[in-house]
Formats: C-alpha cells, sequence, structure tokens
C-alpha cells in the first residue's frame, strides 16, 4: 500500500490532490483522481516511474537476445545461465533445460502468477475508475502492452 509518510509521495500526492481537488483536503489522492492526473500529462513529461517505457526503452531499436519479465524473473534467469554455463546446477544438459524452460514458458504465457491477494487489492484500486479512463489509460499505455504481450481486459473489467 502507499506510505503517506514518504517525502515523494507527499509531493506527487499534493500535485496530484491540487490538480483534482482544486482544495487541499488531504494529501491522498484517490487512485481515480491519480489516474485522471497522469491522463492530463504529456507522456515524455512524466515521472520515470509512471512514463509509458516506450519513450525510455527503445525496446524497439535494439535487438535482444533476451527479455526478462518480473512475472517469470526466476525462469529466466534459469535459462541465462544455462546459456552461459551450458548446463544448470543439477547438471541437466542446455538442450534438455532449454525444452524444460520452453515448455514452462509457453503454459504461462497469458497466465497470470500473482497471488489472489495482489489480484483483490487491483480490484479495490480499479474498481474505483470509470471505464472511459481506464480505456483512456490503455491508449497511454498500449504500445506498453503490446511490446510485452499483456492485455488490459482483466483491467476493463474490475473498471467502476
Amino acid at each position: 500500500m502507499v506510505d503517506p509518510s514518504n517525502n515523494r509521495f507527499t509531493v506527487f500526492g499534493r500535485r496530484v490532490s491540487n490538480q483534482r481537488r482544486r482544495m487541499l483536503e488531504g494529501l491522498t489522492p484517490t487512485f481515480d483522481e491519480f489516474v485522471q492526473y497522469l491522463l492530463t500529462l504529456p507522456p515524455a513529461e512524466m515521472d520515470e516511474h509512471w512514463r509509458p517505457m516506450y519513450i525510455d526503452c527503445n525496446a524497439c531499436t535494439n535487438s535482444f537476445s533476451l527479455i526478462f519479465k518480473v512475472e517469470t524473473m526466476d525462469q529466466d534467469r534459469d535459462y541465462l545461465l544455462s546459456l552461459l554455463l551450458g548446463v544448470n546446477s543439477t547438471g541437466v544438459s542446455l538442450k534438455a533445460e532449454l525444452d524444460q524452460i520452453w515448455r514452462r514458458w509457453t503454459n504461462s504465457v497469458g497466465k497470470d502468477t500473482l497471488p489472489a491477494s495482489a489480484w483483490k487489492t487491483r480490484h479495490e484500486y480499479f474498481s474505483q475508475v470509470s471505464q472511459q479512463n481506464l480505456r483512456a489509460l490503455y491508449e497511454l499505455y498500449e504500445p506498453d502492452f503490446l511490446m510485452f504481450g499483456y492485455s488490459p481486459d482483466k483491467y476493463l473489467d474490475m473498471t467502476g
């Protein structure tokens, strides 16, 4: 959850609160206010933490051999190690390891590996946002969704 004592949060909380409420009722904006605030900003001027990745990432201009995803970080790390070492830590050959990683990866594509509690928290936040604002937010981040293979459908289903 958000820590209001965090100075960074306080600074941006004031901006969002001032932008949306025009009166400072408190320092904690609602998630919907935050989304509305993001939608008013030019993407290139956003804080680096919520600026769309495609602006800074340059993924499309580079030819990457590997792309790690947070959701599969452990498997991705094991894959990289198997490439570097030729065998994994248990002595499994590179081909066997690659076959196993490929099966695991193809079985997990499009599946969420987040615990139920994380989805519950996301639902609490996204249910505050109108369908219209969430669609606008998706349009803002659409290149990121496409680049990393994500779908907005679950989030759109959560909207209020």
